[in-house]
């Protein structure tokens, strides 16, 4: 689901600051809760096989392979972003905690990355 949303965002024009910075971690995250809500599961747990499954999709489609870096960085980022959940149980502020360390990522760190490789 991630995926499509990821794909139909890359469709529409937006700047990708919009995209990236907001749109992208909304909708991510939001199909995560979903997912643990609707199946009763761990909000934590979802977010840490969510960042397996990216990881494992981004190791094989990012032209540069240190597949394992990257694996293990999908993972681990979404972890983090999990932790909100692990504070504040299976309501909205863990989402909003989730979400909003998911903006911080991308606007900071994924913007920044964005930015260098341009230069």
């Amino acid at each position: 689901m991630a995926f499509m949303w990821n794909r139909a965002l890359s469709r529409t024009g937006l700047k990708e600051q919009v995209r990236t910075g907001f749109l992208t971690p909304l909708g991510e995250e939001c199909i995560k809760y979903c997912i643990a809500w609707v199946f009763h599961l761990d909000p934590f747990g979802v977010s840490v096989l969510f960042g397996l499954g990216e990881g494992l999709y981004e190791s094989f489609a990012v032209k540069t392979r240190p597949g394992t870096v990257i694996l293990l960085a999908g993972i681990a980022i979404h972890t983090v972003f999990g932790l909100g959940y692990c504070f504040t149980g299976r309501n909205g502020l863990g989402f909003g905690i989730a979400l909003v360390l998911h903006l911080f990522w991308n606007n900071v760190i994924v913007s920044g990355i964005s930015e260098y490789n341009k230069s």
